[in-house]
């Protein structure tokens, strides 16, 4: 029997309570929670408890945050009271500046000067003389450290609010950059890696008769060995190095207009390459866009009497339209068709069978074109443009595919000029040739749409004299031999070809058991991910740009001799370009043609807009069209078609290409087929979807894609990574640091 005192009872009898009045509370809330009126309060109160604990939550999750934070303050305050008690022990101790071996500061602040110390008393020691040292072999110069007082007396205007500490940071990092040139300069060239290997022969290369045996370095050296940005900011440390005598500045010999003809003029079979894989390659893809502008009305006569001999009735004026748009169009069909599989065949056959080949889809075409109105089929006229544009889309591949393989890396930027330069006259020769006075009038017209035969013709009887494509042979074929044969023939005897072979069997090394990539290779690799970017961003911009439909406020009657005018200004300001590309380089012609090609269209909606209460204001339309037409041709029409061969790497060059004129065969189809619907409805306002697209790939070039003058591919590659690299590093470091935003330190001084 268990017995319970007291104490116990009144504790059970209390517990027994408090369980009694619980339930009785529950009771109550039940019935309370059955009350409609009283139920939505409960629901509130219940979210507002909800709400207060997870209030409670986060604020024991901030105190948790501040105590770890306050822990890391009350560490950071004792290692700066650390560095401050430094900081004064070297302001007490540490001299103005450091004398140099041998030496002595003169206190005065003077001149530094050797002291030779004596005590007057003591005897005099023989002095042994140290034979003179020897000059270590491949020993390195750098730039002195500047003292304090040199840094006192640069002038103030010239100073800055450069610190004494960042002028020397930068001197360090000038020497860090000497420092890792000339170790690569002084080494064997059979102990350096293949980028180690090209980097030496371009130091080599930069070497002048003013820079010889003297130690230096150019821009590129500092970007590609530092951190240094090259801007404002460095160039005026440059002057305040140079004011306190530490280095003397060379301008560096660039290549001139005169210089880059000279040197194309001694390559006479390079200039003759040019010439006849640019007539059988870009010139049939300009030739054919603009070449049915002339004889549509011969044409649309021809379908017409067709259907009325064939069937006996004339067609309505739609089903003439349907035809006509099918006439036009089903060329970038066939240009699309050849873009798509133009690579591969090039890389398979090669780039001068490729091209021989193709020129015999021009001649059956041209045959086609001339035997269609003898034989009364409109027909005939739909297969030779699907022909052409096969035609065209493989030339347009593989023509920039072979002429850049050919070209010393000095003139790749004026030989692919040309690319857009045939395109040009091309589209000229169309509307020369269309004249009523020469071939558009109505028993001449059939001549004209077989002028490409001819021109492929042209080709296919003096593309055999030229060798093929170097990089082909030795990158693909691994025939060194012929490569360097081939480059003899295109270069003359004069030129060395051993560097750019040697740059080229640095970029085979490297892509040694690599075969050429698919285009689902492309796509997915991301490594190449910027230069697909770019890729992408360029061609669909050149079409969507406005250039195809520049002229369309231009008024009818004037339109024939606007588009000559038009053509002849391309076609001048696209030869131009080649002129002055290795001298102003690609990427800022890219960049600055896209800017000032939106500000030109901005500035032609707006006389568009003010046409009907100006009279003069069309004359300032057709200006500005002549200005946006010079724009696109020295910048975006000159540098974009051969980009592909210059970013990316043999093994990705025939997707690349796919891609490219992919987009550019669709973006001219687009164009073409919802431009006079966009009219219809914007008007003159269409012209701001092009200064949407232009501005933007402007910007994009600006921040995103390198120069590519004068450097080889895997230079240019290392560039986009270390472009975007930086931009990622820079990102990443800017998330890791700590920002202290919500504290505020109040400090009082008590006297």
């Amino acid at each position: 029997m268990i017995k319970m005192n007291h104490c116990e009872l009144e504790e059970v009898t209390h517990h027994i309570n408090d369980k009694i009045s619980t339930l009785k509370r529950l009771l109550e809330l039940r019935a309370v929670a059955k009350d409609p009126d009283k139920r939505g309060m409960l629901l509130k109160i219940e979210q507002e408890v909800t709400c207060i604990n997870d209030l409670l939550d986060r604020f024991e999750r901030y105190v948790v945050q501040q105590r770890d934070l306050l822990k890391h303050l009350k560490a950071l305050e004792d290692f700066f009271h650390e560095d401050e008690l430094d900081a004064h022990h070297m302001k007490d101790n540490v001299p103005p500046h450091m004398p140099k071996r041998g030496q002595h500061s003169n206190p005065h602040g003077g001149e530094q000067v050797a002291v030779q110390s004596r005590q007057p008393d003591a005897p005099s020691a023989p002095q042994v003389t140290e034979p003179p040292r020897k000059a270590q072999r491949n020993q390195i110069k750098e730039m002195e450290i500047i003292t304090v007082p040199e840094f006192d007396n640069i002038p103030p205007y010239m100073k800055g609010r450069v610190t004494y500490d960042q002028l020397n940071t930068t001197v360090e990092s000038i020497n860090k950059a000497v420092a890792a040139k000339y170790k690569i300069l002084h080494q064997s060239v059979k102990t350096l890696n293949n980028a180690s290997r090209s980097l030496q022969q371009r130091f080599k290369d930069q070497e002048t008769k003013e820079t010889k045996g003297q130690f230096f370095i150019v821009e590129q050296d500092i970007k590609e060995f530092t951190q240094l940005k090259v801007d404002k900011r460095f160039v005026s440390m440059l002057n305040m190095l140079r004011h306190c005598q530490r280095f003397r500045e060379v301008r560096g010999r660039r290549q001139t207009m005169a210089g880059a003809l000279r040197e194309l003029i001694k390559s006479p079979l390079l200039v003759a390459a040019i010439f006849i894989s640019g007539i059988g390659g870009t010139f049939q893809y300009g030739f054919n866009i603009s070449v049915l502008n002339s004889p549509s009305f011969f044409i649309k006569e021809l379908v017409n009497s067709t259907c009325q001999q064939r069937y006996g009735r004339s067609l309505e004026p739609w089903q003439l339209s349907l035809i006509w748009s099918f006439i036009v169009s089903v060329y970038s069909i066939g240009g699309l068709a050849g873009t798509l599989y133009a690579g591969r065949v090039a890389g398979v056959y090669g780039r001068k069978t490729t091209l021989l080949m193709n020129n015999i889809l021009a001649v059956c075409g041209g045959v086609l074109m001339l035997l269609s109105k003898t034989a009364g089929s409109f027909e005939m006229i739909m297969v030779a443009r699907v022909l052409y544009g096969v035609n065209a889309g493989v030339g347009l591949t593989v023509h920039t595919m072979y002429i850049l393989e050919c070209a010393p890396k000095r003139l790749r930027g004026m030989v692919g000029v040309s690319v857009a330069s045939f395109a040009s006259m091309g589209k000229f020769t169309g509307q020369l040739l269309g004249i009523s006075e020469v071939f558009g009038a109505e028993d001449r017209w059939i001549w004209l749409l077989s002028f490409s035969g001819a021109a492929g013709l042209l080709q296919l009887l003096t593309l055999p004299f030229l060798p093929e494509s170097p990089r082909y042979l030795l990158l693909e074929k691994a025939d060194k031999h012929s490569c360097e044969t081939a480059l003899l023939k295109l270069w003359g005897r004069e030129k060395d070809p051993r560097p750019e072979v040697e740059e080229m069997l640095a970029e085979h090394a490297a892509l040694k058991g690599v075969r050429i990539h698919s285009l689902m290779n492309l796509l997915m690799d991301q490594s190449v991910r910027w230069q697909l970017l770019t890729l992408i961003v360029t061609f669909v911009t050149v079409q969507l740009c406005g250039i195809n439909a520049v002229t369309a406020g231009i008024a009818k009657q004037n339109l024939r001799y606007a588009a000559l005018g038009t053509g002849l200004c391309e076609v001048s300001t696209s030869i131009f370009c080649g002129l002055i590309i290795e001298h102003t380089g690609k990427r800022v012609l890219l960049f600055r043609g896209y800017l000032f090609m939106a500000a030109t269209l901005l500035l032609l909606t707006l006389t568009l807009y003010l046409q009907d209460f100006v009279s003069w204001m069309p004359y300032c339309s057709m200006v500005l069209i002549f200005m946006y037409i010079f724009f696109f041709s020295t910048g975006p029409a000159a540098v974009t078609a051969p980009l592909p061969g210059e970013i990316f790497t043999q093994s990705y060059k025939p997707p690349a290409f796919m891609v490219a004129y992919v987009l550019n065969w669709t973006g001219l189809f687009l164009v073409g087929m919802l431009f006079p619907l966009i009219v219809e409805h914007l008007d003159y306002f269409c012209f701001l979807i092009f200064f949407i697209f232009c501005f933007f790939s402007g910007v994009f070039v600006w921040f995103h894609v390198p120069e590519t003058k004068n450097k080889t591919v895997l230079e240019i590659s290392e560039d986009f990574k270390r472009m975007h690299q930086k931009r990622r590093n820079s990102l990443q470091s800017k998330l890791g640091s700590i920002h202290i935003n919500d504290i505020q330190i109040t400090t009082s001084t008590k006297f």
